[in-house]
């Protein structure tokens, strides 16, 4: 009895334990719900902190209906306000982010859950933050946002936040209170505001300073509040621990320390070896005035030898140990958390000297590439890091990293972590709700079906329109298949140029998705017409986003025109819309707080309305000297210019563009434009930034959807594609679509171009090359966008042209058929059996007699390569492959072969995961030739598997130029380029004579200008017909085996990176129209004209061109010169005259002589010689037969000046 007695006694009493860890309706989460919703939404959600709720000693929350209300219960704090928020976005369909902090709920309805719904989490690690983010985002915040962000962090289950602010106080402390330093020298060391991040880093000392008295005071105020609301909310702060910092003057003060070198043109640092009795004392007492502020954790963040960082003398394996040592000497059961970022070898010591369980490795980029394999079994973090230096864009890996976080779960033991590592945050919020969401699911969800969910959400509707917009952007700009780092950047923000290819240092401007996608998306958002903060926030970006790409293409057509001077229309046109659109840009963010300058100028100056005795002056020093300096200059001139820090953190925001983007814009064309020098950038930027005069508001003007319309109207026009989808044109600019945008038009019908009905007065001419001779004559010309095919026009595909009167130009393809409705017979064979066979699709034989289009595929045997398609009569009708017949007359086609004489250099598939990963492969490879738009040679939308790849075939005339230009996948920097062409085509590539270009710094991340090249080729004359190759090779930067002749890489070495190859056909004229432009050299010499035609004319592919000179008294022909300043070949010239079919448009200059002439010789008995060749005054060739009947007045003499009659 006494034993049952005791029992119940326990069971009782534990079930007393059990009861009084039950807390309902906490006060702490109460609060948080009435600072999200307004007063009184706490009453209207029930919430319950259970410990019972937990499964398996897992995090847990539960989403129930309990009297008529709903009902969220967690097993911790940090559970409950996660399952708070997964029940306002899945069930109210709320959605609270960085735009919406907080909002009216009073309004809203909050249904009871219809089910009872569990989510637990196996992850005990949910990181959030980067030093950078307290720099980039934080820096200007006062109070008032950071209880804010705090909420949103309890919201997304976030329980171990980095904790920095304050840090400076810590320091002011240690410094002038333990370590003999005056105020003034501490205040030379620390930091200002803006850029405490890189100082906290051990990367640079006092700039943006020096720091106010009242600024301290400010600082430990705001870092207990800061503290005190994460810790009641559940969270383990990670705090600065130490890891050897000290000022690079400690030596004054009795100490030896490490020279840590520069960082970006900065002063670091020094550091004191951590195996020194110094660095005992000085973490000691480092850490005493750590916890004086801000209490004891269990996590510590510490990166030491950050970025470069001199090791020289220090024993590095040693000292990580004794760096972890200090820390648990001041908590026994603290955790040192470290960076995976651009470690050496020497940093993975840590690995070893540091026990098992006390160290987090946070993998800070693993939505580009993950190392949890190199950890060791160290308890590592799954971490997205989507966004650099705060830079301004729609950008992510959305789908990846859904999928990937389990996969790297699955496969890694030590992945114990999910976490968000940005070097900025308030932009894509979507990624983060979307993150922090998957450690409560047991798998991962289908990202399609999660992204539908999430407008309903967002917006608290569902709409279908929205959902379309949004799943496009999920396709586009959130779906980053390479290392690139951070969104793809906004030419406006660049410093002027016709040839921006980045903006910030290390960044890029390529574009890796289609770009009519996000156009589409911005006018889907558009036509959902909705209402919100949410809703405006993101049709705001979307539309900035579709704009600002627009511009990047824009900017190329500028530069494009300038580069013909026979343009200028078309250039000033393109320039004043370019600047016109930053204006119209500044209106549209302007629209919206967040997208606005004045917000972030505004809080910070709010900084000082939180101390006591801050003055005016304080206020220009927080918007000046830190807010604007960080997000232009960043540093002084030297930082700046030399070291590349400008730009880096650059935002496209309403206020800026207009007033310091765009007057640099303006300032560049109009300085270009005269002649003039170009201003000093840097001047010009560090002037605006601290002009006291110039103030921002932060409140915005105007209506978004208003805005957003007429602005997707002015720049773009939509036509329906034939598979119902819209395409988007670009105005104001010329863009070739032949690859993408095709339609079909049959031969005796009207075909009519479904174009959206322009209302702003633009009228437009429609073109089609009806006979496919590279010219559209009038006759091929209507004033309007349709047009009646006449029965004669060729069958297949030809190019269209669509002109606006404001200067856009459209060129697509059109397929021209005929409507067949007899069968006919269609052969297909090859032309030698031995370089390659055909077939015909959906048949087993090689002739089908049907009344359909007949598809054809030629499929090259091993060695050879596919060269073209003839039809019966022998005429090259196609290169396409596969190539589809639309006639009704039957046919025999041929398909033409040729050896590969060049082979392929073998592949070492060692490095290809890394190549992938860091984007070192093209995306896109175009060519452009005889002043024509680039036309696709090869694109691709992931990294190939096998890394010799063979472009499409260029087609190029003998003497002709072309350029070839391409875009990787963002990670060519780390490579050098060796090209060549086989000028010979003997197949193979010799010497420094067929080497086209070697470009890139050995052992060097910076070749950045191979992300977006552009190589020029020009073929000798005497260049062999047929076909021949261009190679591009794009090795390492850090390989060897280089040739010590060319400085290139040995064309058919081995490969572990990209091959790419470039059949080009060579030809004997052009196979379009050639504008030919003729001038003398001298015209005092002589003069030339076109035989007849206007000295500047177009002629037909194929026709043959006449000049003539007229050599003055006293002077002959010499030679003439082609658009390079190379002699034509002598075989063009017969005389006066210059004979020739043209290689490309350009033009032809006669130099002169002196010459004495010597009268004209009569060779006896040559009366009735028949000349080589007659031609008349016109330069028109006579028949050999009938040049005996010429009037006998005609004399005929030859080019040796003989008379031939």
């Amino acid at each position: 009895m006494k034993i049952v007695a005791a029992l119940l006694l326990i069971i009782g009493l534990a079930d007393r334990k059990a009861t009084a860890q039950v807390v309902e309706n906490p006060k702490v989460v109460c609060d948080l719900l009435d600072r999200i919703g307004g007063v009184g939404t706490a009453e209207r959600i029930l919430t319950v902190i259970d410990p019972a709720v937990a499964s398996a000693g897992k995090e847990a929350f539960v989403l129930m209906a309990q009297d008529g209300k709903p009902c969220i219960k967690g097993s911790n704090v940090s559970a409950l306000t996660t399952g708070v928020n997964w029940y306002l976005n899945h069930v109210a369909h709320v959605n609270i982010a960085w735009n919406n902090l907080t909002t009216d709920l009073s309004k809203v309805e909050l249904p009871a859950p219809t089910k009872q719904e569990k989510h637990t989490t196996a992850v005990g690690y949910r990181y959030y933050l980067n030093y950078c983010t307290f720099s980039y985002s934080m820096s200007t915040w006062t109070w008032e946002r950071w209880q804010k962000e705090i909420d949103w962090m309890a919201l997304h289950g976030i329980n171990m936040p980095l904790q920095m602010v304050g840090l400076d106080v810590v320091w002011k402390n240690l410094l002038t209170k333990d370590l003999g330093y005056t105020d003034d020298e501490a205040n030379a060391f620390i930091a200002g505001p803006c850029f405490q991040a890189w100082w906290g880093m051990n990367n640079l000392e006092g700039w943006g300073g020096k720091n106010p008295d009242w600024w301290y005071k400010r600082q430990e105020d705001l870092a207990k509040k800061i503290l005190a609301r994460e810790r009641e909310l559940g969270m383990e702060p990670v705090l600065p621990g130490y890891a050897g910092m000290v000022p690079s003057d400690i030596a004054k003060k009795g100490f030896a320390a490490n020279n840590q070198g520069n960082w970006c043109g900065f002063t670091r640092p020094y550091i004191l070896d951590p195996n020194t009795q110094a660095f005992s004392d000085i973490s000691e007492k480092y850490y005493a005035r750590l916890e004086e502020l801000m209490g004891i954790s269990t996590y510590y963040s510490m990166d030491p030898f950050h970025e470069g960082a001199n090791t020289s003398g220090i024993d590095v394996a040693s000292a990580y140990k004794r760096i972890g040592d200090a820390m648990l000497k001041t908590n026994s059961k603290a955790k040192w958390v470290i960076q995976f970022w651009q470690w050496s070898g020497s940093q993975y010591h840590v690995l070893s000297q540091v026990a098992k369980g006390k160290l987090i490795v946070l993998d800070l980029f693993s939505d580009a590439h993950t190392h949890f394999g190199e950890y060791d079994g160290h308890d590592a973090v799954y971490c997205m890091l989507p966004n650099f230096g705060g830079r301004t864009g729609l950008f992510g890996r959305l789908t990846k990293v859904m999928k990937d976080f389990y996969t790297q779960k699955s496969s890694f033991a030590n992945v114990k972590g999910i976490g968000a590592t940005p070097e900025a945050i308030e932009q894509v919020p979507v990624l983060y709700d979307a993150l922090f969401e998957l450690p409560w699911r047991s798998s991962a969800p289908s990202a399609q079906t999660w992204l539908k969910d999430y407008t309903v959400a967002r917006y608290g509707t569902t709409d279908e329109m929205a959902q379309k917009a949004w799943e496009q952007v999920r396709n586009s700009a959130l779906n980053c298949e390479t290392a690139l780092q951070g969104p793809h950047e906004a030419v406006f923000c660049a410093r002027p140029s016709l040839t921006v290819d980045r903006v910030s240092s290390w960044g890029g401007t390529g574009i890796f998705y289609d770009p009519q996608m996000m156009v589409g998306a911005a006018h889907n958002l558009l036509s959902a017409q909705l209402t919100g903060n949410n809703y405006n926030y993101d049709l705001t970006d979307f539309t900035r986003q579709a704009l600002t790409d627009y511009g990047l293409s824009l900017l190329a057509a500028i530069n494009e025109a300038a580069n013909n001077p026979n343009n200028k229309e078309a250039y000033a046109n393109r320039r004043d819309n370019y600047l016109q659109l930053m204006l119209d840009l500044d209106e549209l963010l302007s629209t919206n707080e967040n997208f606005m300058l004045g917000r972030w100028t505004n809080m910070a100056r709010s900084i000082a309305d939180e101390a006591e005795g801050a003055t005016e002056k304080d206020r220009k020093w927080l918007e000046l000297n830190n807010a604007r300096t960080l997000i232009t200059t960043w540093g002084d001139e030297n930082n700046s210019e030399t070291c590349g820090l400008r730009d880096y953190s650059y935002r496209e925001w309403g206020g800026m563009m207009k007033d310091f983007y765009y007057p640099r814009w303006k300032a560049f064309f109009d300085n270009r434009d005269k002649g003039k020098a170009l201003p000093n950038w840097f001047t010009n930027d560090w002037k605006w930034a601290h002009n006291a005069a110039l103030s921002y508001s932060n409140k915005p003007v105007g209506n978004t959807a208003e805005t957003a319309t007429r602005l997707l109207g002015k720049y773009f026009t939509s036509l329906e594609k034939a598979d119902g989808k819209p395409y988007y044109i670009y105005r104001h600019m010329a863009t070739d679509a032949t690859s993408s945008l095709v339609f079909s038009a049959i031969r005796g019908e009207k075909f009519t171009l479904p174009l959206t009905a322009l209302t702003d007065g633009t009228s437009v001419t429609l073109g089609i090359d009806l006979n496919n001779d590279g010219t559209l004559a009038d006759s091929e010309t209507t004033g309007a966008p349709d047009m009646d095919i006449p029965e004669t026009a060729i069958c297949g595909k030809v190019k269209a042209v669509l002109t606006f009167s404001d200067g856009t130009q459209l060129t697509f393809s059109v397929i021209l058929k005929d409507n067949i409705t007899e069968a006919r017979t269609v052969t297909v064979k090859s032309a030698d059996t031995k370089q390659g066979s055909v077939k015909i699709t959906g048949s087993t034989v090689l002739s089908v007699t049907n009344a359909k289009e007949v598809t054809m595929r030629a499929i090259p045997a091993n060695g050879c390569e596919f060269l073209n398609w003839t039809d019966a009569s022998g005429r090259v009708v196609s290169t396409e492959n596969p190539y589809t017949y639309y006639g009704a007359a039957p046919e025999t086609f041929t398909a033409h072969f040729f050896a590969d004489k060049w082979g392929t250099p073998q592949e070492n598939m060692a490095d290809y995961n890394d190549m992938k990963s860091y984007g070192q492969y093209l995306r896109s490879l175009t060519v452009s030739q005889n002043g024509g738009k680039e036309k696709n040679l090869y694109a691709t939308s992931d990294c190939p598997e096998s890394l010799c790849q063979t472009t499409q075939t260029v087609q190029a005339p003998q003497g002709s130029r072309f350029k070839l230009h391409w875009l990787s996948a963002g990670g060519l920097n780390y490579c050098r380029l060796s090209a060549y062409i086989d000028l010979d085509g003997d197949g193979n590539f010799k010497g420094k004579e067929e080497v086209l270009e070697i470009y890139g710094t050995k052992g060097s991340a910076g070749n950045n200008a191979l992300n977006d090249h552009t190589l020029t080729v020009t073929l000798p004359y005497n260049m062999p017909l047929g076909i021949t190759r261009i190679r591009l090779r794009f090795d390492s930067s850090w390989a060897s085996g280089w040739d010590s002749q060319t400085d290139g890489m040995p064309a058919k070495s081995e490969t572990k990176r990209m091959v790419y190859d470039i059949p080009v056909m060579v030809t004997d004229k052009a196979a379009e129209a050639c504008t030919v432009t003729v001038k003398s050299a001298n015209q005092k010499q002589g003069t030339a004209d076109a035989n007849g035609q206007p000295d500047t004319y177009t002629y037909r592919a194929g026709e043959e061109i006449v000049l003539r000179a007229y050599p003055a008294d006293g002077f002959a022909v010499d030679y003439w010169t082609d658009a390079y300043n190379r002699h034509v070949p002598q075989t063009w010239m017969d005389g006066n005259f210059l004979r020739f079919y043209a290689p490309e448009s350009g033009t032809y200059t006669v130099h002169f002589k002196p010459y004495t002439p010597d009268g004209i010789n009569t060779p006896a008995n040559d009366d009735n010689k028949q000349p080589s060749a007659v031609y008349d005054l016109q330069g028109r060739r006579i028949d050999n037969g009938h040049w005996q009947h010429l009037p006998s007045r005609i004399l005929i003499v030859d080019k040796h000046k003989r008379i031939s009659k």
